[in-house]
């Protein structure tokens, strides 16, 4: 994980140099890069792209100690010379090329200190390489299903879990973002979740609450609840008391344990299969609280009241209006840009 994070950390300072530290014509910028990496590359031919060779010898366990230190810090260097000057390349390949030099470091250092019960470098190399793009990328689960796919291995997957997931978590902890949404956050733009919390954070959900779907009563019949459920557009409704205040929701989700149960219909009413564990709305909150709240409970929607004190209905809002409000939000935006 602090591999990780020194790898995404040095890849901009690298960048902020050239971009603007450096006052020489633009074109410049990638011949001094590429030079830098040509001198590298000279000694260190293992580094080129096109060259496996190094990865193969990390995995089969043929690489000295010294030569695997030197490979990690010079792909680091290499990598952030040719994107930082502004020539083109990928990030991915280096991180396995990374990855595999510090897994074999790492399981040739364990062999030399307990020979006896360490595992050969060639498996530290595979954890090594889904670990470092996991701590690049902050995505373990994306990692560990790549790694997992080249190798068909069963035997790596818990090492690979554990490992990829604590460099997640450490990487995060060193550096928030990832070593793609970085250049999101320079930008001026602040990403989580795959979201942008700028805009969320500056907009209400006033705009999007629905006034046309109608509460159900908490007296309710409960064949009455299940004709609405099924033949209406939305599967689940908030449940209101006399005073109009919002009590309760109800789904598909919380009568399926009674679907088929006929005989209990006449005895039941909405109040009975209702659901008390439910999040409110009101139409100041913002869609970054919205989003939390309609995700975390989980429903189609979610009922907004007048204020968090009385509760009384004023509107729904939807998963899906969020969505698209978002969505267009943010094209409308893009376009803007461009």
């Amino acid at each position: 994980g602090a591999v990780s994070a020194f790898f995404t950390k040095f890849l901009y300072w690298t960048e902020d140099i050239f971009e603007v530290k450096l006052k020489i014509r633009e074109y410049y910028k990638p011949m001094i890069g590429g030079l830098l990496v040509g001198l590298i590359a000279y000694w260190l031919p293992e580094l080129y792209g096109f060259d496996d060779s190094a990865i193969y010898k990390s995995l089969i366990g043929r690489n000295e100690i010294w030569i695997l230190s030197i490979m990690v810090l010079a792909k680091i260097l290499v990598t952030s010379f040719t994107l930082g000057s502004g020539s083109t390349g990928g990030l991915f390949t280096p991180s396995l090329f990374i990855g595999a030099m510090f897994g074999a470091l790492f399981g040739n250092i364990f062999n030399d200190l307990f020979p006896s019960i360490a595992a050969p470098p060639g498996a530290y190399a595979l954890v090594g390489m889904g670990i470092i793009v996991s701590g690049t990328i902050h995505a373990p689960l994306s990692a560990l299903l790549i790694i997992f796919e080249t190798t068909n291995d069963y035997h790596i997957i818990l090492p690979l879990m554990l490992g990829t997931v604590a460099s997640t978590l450490i990487s995060r902890k060193i550096e928030k973002e990832s070593i793609y949404t970085k250049k999101i956050q320079i930008s001026g733009y602040h990403i989580k979740l795959g979201r942008n919390i700028d805009y969320l954070q500056s907009k209400t959900i006033k705009t999007i609450v629905r006034k046309d779907i109608r509460a159900i009563s908490e007296n309710t019949s409960f064949s009455q609840v299940l004709d609405l459920l099924i033949n209406r557009q939305y599967s689940s409704f908030p449940v209101i008391n006399k005073q109009n205040k919002v009590i309760g929701l109800i789904s598909m989700r919380d009568i399926q344990p009674i679907l088929f149960s006929k005989e209990l219909y006449p005895l039941l009413i909405a109040r009975d299969v209702m659901s008390e564990n439910i999040l409110w709305l009101t139409e100041d909150v913002t869609l970054e609280e919205a989003f939390k709240k309609v995700e975390l409970g989980d429903y189609e929607l979610l009922p907004v009241v007048n204020n968090m004190k009385e509760l009384k209905f004023a509107g729904v809002l939807s998963h899906d209006d969020l969505l698209k409000l978002y969505r267009k939000e943010i094209l409308l935006m893009t376009e803007t840009n461009d």
